[in-house]
């Protein structure tokens, strides 16, 4: 992999991290918690993307194996995730974001709803472009 590609792959990394960071701040003004500054926001959702990322492909590597495709096993290891991605995520904002966990709570849910409706909308756009 050249520098001009490592350089861009940053480039897209960083352009993700803010993206969240967004997210959390516009799910915490959705559900009436303090809205966190910009970069207490940028450091927890690279804390959370970051340990959801490497325990996604832990839990790919673990559970799945391989490059063959079973689908239950694929919807399994994608349930284990979103329970680790509420598990890190709810205790980095209770930690870093001063909530109670029942609190913590609603951002989460917020954020995984605009997720799955994004990844659904983007899904059938592809699957549009696909067939023409």
């Amino acid at each position: 992999m050249s520098l001009c590609e490592l350089l861009f792959l940053a480039s897209l990394a960083l352009a993700a991290m803010y993206a969240l960071a967004i997210l959390l701040r516009l799910a915490c003004y959705s559900v009436g918690i303090d809205i966190p500054a910009l970069g207490r926001a940028c450091g927890v959702s690279t804390i959370v993307a970051g340990g959801s990322l490497l325990a996604g492909l832990l839990i790919q590597i673990g559970l799945v194996g391989g490059p063959r495709f079973e689908p239950m096993l694929q919807f399994l290891a994608f349930v284990l995730m979103l329970m680790v991605n509420l598990a890190l995520s709810v205790s980095a904002f209770v930690w870093l974001l001063n909530l109670s966990p029942g609190r913590a709570f609603n951002p989460w849910l917020v954020q995984t709803v605009l997720f799955l409706a994004s990844l659904g909308f983007f899904s059938v756009v592809g699957m549009l472009f696909g067939l023409l």
